[in-house]
């Protein structure tokens, strides 16, 4: 399976390849029919100096030309390249005017940049100052809701700004950043034409879509109005709850994952979006907290009750979990600080007076997982997803009301969530998705 970095790279360096032709001699250099695989392509001398120029204006943190090249050998992900790469060079003006630069030959004052590592290039700085908000507004559990760009499309003045408002950030240490400002910031350099932000998926289909998210509210809003609340669908014998939209495509699914990276007790409550059409995308947000401020974040008068109930419910419902895991691992004979391989690696004892250790370690840990995941099931999916099924079902009235019937609160409510999972919260930045079309 593909690396994700790699891929991301791999578009970057094909992007500044786009750049080099520009938009009159795309059709002649990036060109499937005459090229239908990476080695085609590179095979053809001119092509070999493009593409060694090409890397020197990318900065691809930990991801050489020859990991980009091992997966260019996939037709599948070469043809993803060139697709995504052809659609930005010949529609980036419909973007942003400011970017029609980019369409003429040779390369403009532009870099291509994936990956932040604590370094120094443009989204090392904007993860910073977005990490400085974050922490001063907790709004979202991680960057890429915020925004989830890839890559970025940098000129050498969007890395000076954001450096200078990073640096000067610095300096002002009791100074509180927030969302306004970075996207304040961000936006200024969008509109520009300096920074580029840019969501990958891999085209399938031969066709690009380049979508634009949070360049206009106003018609965002109204597409998400089209989503409306349908029915639920849980039973208590299911460790998940899914909620689904009117269009019948389209769900939200709540569940909790019991793994842990060790033996102890995981608190990874999910809400996982799926939405199919109108713009959507796949998401999810994770953690009991970041579902609170979602839900407070609705504005709400019947999301408050729904708060409070899941605040005295999930910590009632974690605890007891807790205790429960706490008897398991005394069962098997593990800590919730030891490795898996402490069971794994055991080997079985035929002798032993408990069943659990007359099999080896493999299977002690294939039971250990069915019973951990069982005790996920009784202390928190089923307390918190009744919870939750009960108030879409009743829009929080308590009252039951025909399936199919639309409830506003319900309806909203969604809407929060896929705005949250698909980085379109009212504090999430400007971004652009090419996925298939």
């Amino acid at each position: 399976m593909a690396d994700t970095k790699d891929f991301e790279s791999a578009q970057a360096l094909f992007c500044a390849i786009a750049d080099h032709v520009g938009k009159d001699n795309i059709d002649k250099v990036l060109n499937l029919d005459k090229y239908p695989t990476y080695q085609d392509f590179k095979n053809f001398k001119k092509h070999q100096k493009l593409i060694t120029l090409a890397d020197k204006r990318t900065k691809t943190i930990g991801v050489s030309l020859k990991r980009q090249e091992d997966l260019l050998e996939d037709t599948g992900w070469y043809e993803s390249s060139v697709l995504i790469a052809k659609e930005i060079i010949m529609k980036i003006h419909k973007i942003d005017s400011d970017f029609a630069d980019i369409q003429s030959p040779n390369w403009q004052d532009l870099y291509y940049v994936r990956g932040a590592s604590g370094g120094k290039t443009t989204m090392d700085y904007i993860d910073k100052l977005f990490s400085a908000a974050n922490k001063a507004d907790k709004q979202f559990g991680d960057v890429n809701k915020w925004s989830p760009a890839d890559i970025y499309f940098v000129s050498k003045t969007a890395l000076a700004t954001v450096k200078g408002e990073y640096e000067t950030l610095k300096k002002n240490k009791k100074s509180n950043y927030s969302f306004y400002k970075l996207n304040t910031l961000c936006n200024k350099l969008i509109n520009e034409g300096h920074l580029f932000p840019l969501s990958l998926k891999k085209i399938i289909t031969g066709k690009v879509k380049l979508v634009r998210y949070n360049f206009s509210k106003s018609k965002e809003e109204k597409d998400l109005a089209k989503l409306t609340y349908l029915f639920n669908k849980f039973a208590g014998t299911k460790r998940d709850l899914q909620i689904f939209f009117k269009d019948q495509k389209s769900h939200l699914k709540f569940r909790h994952d019991p793994y842990h990276s060790e033996f102890g007790i995981s608190r990874g409550f999910k809400a996982e979006i799926l939405v199919q059409g109108m713009g959507g995308r796949l998401g999810s947000a994770s953690g009991i907290p970041q579902l609170e401020r979602i839900i407070d974040n609705s504005g709400l008068p019947s999301g408050v009750v729904l708060n409070a109930k899941l605040k005295k419910v999930s910590t009632t419902a974690f605890n007891d979990y807790e205790a429960a895991v706490y008897k398991l691992n005394k069962k098997y004979r593990v800590t919730e600080k030891d490795d898996h391989d402490v069971m794994t690696k055991r080997k079985k004892q035929p002798k032993s007076k408990l069943t659990i250790f007359r099999v080896d370690g493999k299977q002690q840990y294939k039971n250990y997982q069915d019973e951990r995941a069982n005790l996920s099931l009784i202390h928190v999916c089923n307390p918190i997803l009744k919870l939750l099924d009960k108030w879409f079902k009743t829009n929080g009235t308590g009252k039951k009301t025909p399936v199919g019937t639309l409830f506003d609160d319900s309806s909203d409510l969604l809407r929060e969530f896929i705005k949250y999972a698909s980085s379109r919260s009212p504090q999430s930045g400007k971004f652009v998705i090419a996925k298939d079309g």
